[in-house]
């Protein structure tokens, strides 16, 4: 068993090819925040994930870890599952009322709705092994240098997109109807300053003078 990956530059952007489209498209699609978005980002997350598995089992290669990174995410895993397992009520949504589940224990962690908190807890599981990959890969300068990029290029694009809005007076966000966009809205976010937390991320700021 190695730790050392073998793996080109342009495998290890195959691999990663999936994270980086969702990385795009995830702010462009109101901001990753809808039921149908924020699937497709996990898939795309989970495939990823999935390229990566295959090729560290054909390379019979076993990753190593921080003991805080594994132990972090352990305890966020369980603690999820526990949520799940130990539901202290459910949604009847006919009348949209909770109904309180006799089965729970009522000192272990619980959620409030079991099929509410499955989508977030699959984007947690998604997000967490992504990160087991970006850890991996990343470790590579020139890898490391391209999610950065990736990520400067989105948030380029989302500032490109509202600022040609704001510039033709456009009454219709990106994606919505005039009655859906409001008055607030910038490029895909409906509220500016959700655009502008995005487009100011740290990441964003370092990497854009690389582009220029």
């Amino acid at each position: 068993m190695v730790n050392q990956s073998n793996i080109s530059l342009a495998g290890k952007l195959c691999i990663l090819f999936p994270a980086l489209l969702a990385i795009i498209w995830g702010p462009i699609a109101f901001g990753g925040s809808t039921p149908d978005t924020g699937i497709l980002l996990d898939i795309l997350l989970f495939t990823t994930v999935l390229l990566w598995g295959v090729c560290n089992a054909f390379e019979t290669r076993l990753p190593k870890y921080s003991k805080w990174v594994m132990g972090s995410l352990i305890i966020i895993a369980g603690l999820s599952g526990l949520q799940l397992m130990n539901a202290k009520s459910f949604l009847n949504r006919e009348t949209w009322t909770l109904v309180e589940s006799g089965g729970a224990i009522a000192w272990l962690p619980g959620t409030i709705d079991r099929m509410s908190s499955f989508p977030v807890i699959r984007h947690f599981v998604a997000l967490g092994l992504f990160l087991l990959v970006l850890i991996d890969l990343a470790s590579d300068r020139s890898v490391k240098w391209w999610i950065l990029r990736v990520v400067a290029i989105s948030g380029l694009i989302i500032a490109l997109i509202g600022i040609s809005q704001k510039a033709g007076n456009a009454e219709v966000m990106l994606w919505s109807s005039e009655e859906q966009s409001g008055n607030w809205f910038f490029g895909a976010f409906h509220y500016h300053a959700n655009a502008a937390a995005f487009i100011c991320s740290p990441s964003v700021e370092r990497v854009l003078p690389t582009l220029v």
